[in-house]
């Protein structure tokens, strides 16, 4: 008796955790989880990168932030056109300025439902990744 409950209780934690994306699994089953989970996927030049760095006041401290303009180069999934114009920013906990994206360097992104409205989540790393040619490669094939 004693075994079966401690096998149910391994059934549920499994459970709880199924359909969550897991990069364990290999790269290539990340990236096969990412375009599906996601409601938009695109390619992206950054033509545009604002930073503004935190500041603290002595109780509030804000985090570094990057407000970010790009140009669709490529459509994974979703609504939006290719050369279409996108906007979004990025919030990070840690010192940003000594990794600041350049004009013209390409990103994937990745929109999902985020306070309720479709878009980029700010603090999620996964939402935006360095291209390359091998992911590229994999998330064109399995649109």
């Amino acid at each position: 008796m004693k075994y079966l409950k401690g096998f149910f209780l391994l059934v549920i934690i499994n459970l709880a955790y199924a359909g969550e994306l897991d990069e364990n699994n290999g790269p290539s089953e990340y990236y096969h989880q990412k375009l599906h989970a996601a409601e938009e996927a695109y390619l992206v030049r950054y033509e545009r990168v604002n930073y503004t760095p935190s500041v603290s006041n002595g109780i509030y401290h804000s985090k570094d932030k990057l407000e970010i303009s790009a140009v669709i180069e490529l459509v994974f999934k979703g609504q939006k056109a290719k050369n279409e114009k996108i906007q979004f920013y990025r919030i990070y906990d840690s010192d940003a300025s000594k990794n600041l994206p350049a004009k013209g360097q390409r990103f994937i992104v990745f929109f999902d439902k985020f306070n309720g409205k479709s878009s980029i989540n700010p603090q999620d790393p996964a939402s935006v990744w360095v291209h390359s040619k091998k992911i590229i490669k994999f998330l064109s094939e399995h649109k």
